[in-house]
Formats: structure tokens, C-alpha cells, sequence
């Protein structure tokens, strides 16, 4: 049984002869989103429209009303649970990590979870796309550690399946130049 799963991938731009920029895509399946998107309903969030995403880009996203942030907290406690990661690992990622729509992409080497707040920007029979275009120096960023465990945790939550305890590997692609 193949298990779908939130991907994240980046792709240098062929128009960019400096190779300074790059698009990061973030694909759901059309179920992954649902899930997200029903939780989110579920969490009392709001569905608004903004030209401040991550400060710089314009689309909609669901925000929450007060100083909660649910996924956050959720992704923050998947990660405890799991016994492989060690404990100043979770340590950096519990304190640094963000989940805030008018912050960067990146804040502290790691991924805003924000980016999986924002409505897809088009769906076709399979999946759901959202693309932005931001810093090549960005690409760099499938090879931390801490966006495996990340994705692991918002795979978990799209999928509405108990990774507690469970070895999986989560693949980030990038496209070489």
C-alpha cells in the first residue's frame, strides 16, 4: 500500500540565469488538503486574503484568531512523542520553529509552518499546488534534519495517521541545476 504524502520540492528557475532565485512548490494530495482544511474549520480558523504572506507574496490563507497556534503545537508534540530524534534536536526545533503567516518562509533554519496554512493555489483531479519564489540559498534546506521531522509531523496530521514510535522516511526533492 503506497501512502501519499505531502511533498515539498524545489526547482531552480530556468529563466534565472544568476540562479539566485528558486520556486518552492508544496503538493498535497486532494485528501491531504481536505484533512488539513477540515482541521483547520475544526480549530475555529478563518479563511482570509492577504498581500503580506510571509511578508512578501499575495494569496489565501487560514489564520487564527488569538495567540494559539494549533499547528504548532501539534507538530511540536508529534515530534516529542517520536523516540528517534534527540533531545537537543527537539529542544531547537520546540523553540524556534514558527507558525506565523507574515514571517519568512524560513526563520531560523527552519520551515514556517505557516506555508501549510495557505490555500492551495490550484487543484487538479489528484492534487493540490501552492508555489512561491523566493532565495536560491533556500534549496539548501531539504538537508537539514529538521525538515525530515517537520514533514514527518504534518504527514502525520494531513493523513490523520499515528506515526508514534514508527521509522519513516521522508523524501524532500530538489532539482539539480
Amino acid at each position: 500500500m503506497v501512502i501519499m504524502m505531502v511533498k515539498l520540492i524545489f526547482e531552480p528557475l530556468i529563466e534565472d540565469t544568476d540562479c539566485d532565485r528558486v520556486k518552492i512548490k508544496v503538493v498535497y494530495t486532494k485528501k491531504e488538503w481536505e484533512n488539513l482544511k477540515q482541521l483547520y474549520e475544526s480549530w475555529g480558523l478563518e479563511l482570509y486574503h492577504t498581500n503580506r504572506l510571509f511578508d512578501r507574496f499575495e494569496g489565501d490563507a487560514y489564520r487564527y484568531r488569538g495567540n494559539i497556534e494549533h499547528l504548532r503545537e501539534r507538530v511540536v508534540r508529534i515530534i516529542w512523542y517520536r523516540s528517534s530524534i534527540p533531545d537537543q534536536d527537539y529542544n531547537y526545533i520546540s523553540n524556534n520553529i514558527v507558525d506565523n503567516i507574515n514571517k519568512p518562509l524560513i526563520v531560523n533554519y527552519l520551515i514556517n509552518l505557516a506555508i501549510f496554512r495557505v490555500v492551495p493555489q490550484s487543484c487538479d483531479s489528484k492534487h493540490c499546488y501552492t508555489e512561491f519564489i523566493d532565495d536560491a540559498d533556500l534549496i539548501y534546506l531539504p538537508f537539514t534534519r529538521y525538515l525530515r521531522e517537520i514533514f514527518m509531523a504534518v504527514h502525520s496530521i494531513a493523513n490523520q495517521v499515528d506515526l508514534s514510535n514508527k521509522k519513516i522516511i521522508v523524501y524532500v526533492r530538489t532539482v539539480d541545476q
